[in-house]
């Protein structure tokens, strides 16, 4: 049975660029996850600047392969990676694949057939707003004055947009190297 190429399973060539891109997030984001535990209580305000970080790395992995599943699998490398280090345990395991899973879904829905940079800011733009839906029971939000916790939502919801467009940019930097399928 011959398929389609774009969903045959994943060559080894792109398997191992999700690993070294899964592996290159999981550096900067064992570091963030740290200082999530220790801002979160300390300084709430700061506690967003960094929620972002999820998405660079699957951000450019799907840039530079534009294949189905590669942001699920470069998100479950940084969470195998960074599992242990992470004070949070497993459940680094579930908010990872929450984030591959919602970068997926806008190109899903297209059938994988447009590659639309709005797609990328739609699924960022929700994973802040469900980050701060979880953030505003965490952190007890709602006890904070409501401008503060306005911008502390704000800034979360920015995090993510701001990380996804510099995952963007390493992206279109890569394509202009002549690295993955589209190259400038």
């Amino acid at each position: 049975m011959n398929r389609p190429r774009k969903y045959a399973a994943m060559s080894t060539r792109e398997l191992l660029v999700c690993a070294a891109l899964g592996t290159l997030g999981a550096v900067v984001l064992a570091p963030s996850i740290w200082a999530f535990a220790v801002l979160g209580v300390a300084v709430p305000v700061l506690y967003p600047l960094l929620a972002g970080v999820s998405t660079c790395a699957p951000t450019i992995t799907q840039m530079i392969l534009r294949r189905p599943g590669v942001a699920l699998v470069t998100c479950l490398t940084m969470a195998f990676a960074t599992l242990p280090v992470s004070p949070n345990g497993a459940a680094g395991l579930q908010s990872l694949a929450i984030v591959g899973l919602a970068l997926e879904l806008p190109f899903a829905l297209g059938g994988y057939r447009r590659w639309g940079a709005w797609r990328w800011y739609v699924a960022s733009g929700l994973l802040g707003l469900f980050t701060v839906t979880a953030t505003w029971v965490t952190l007890d939000l709602g006890s904070l004055r409501p401008a503060l916790a306005y911008a502390i939502c704000a800034t979360t919801v920015g995090s993510y947009l701001t990380w996804t467009a510099i995952g963007r940019a390493f992206g279109h930097r890569l394509q202009a190297a002549g690295v993955g399928v589209i190259a400038a």
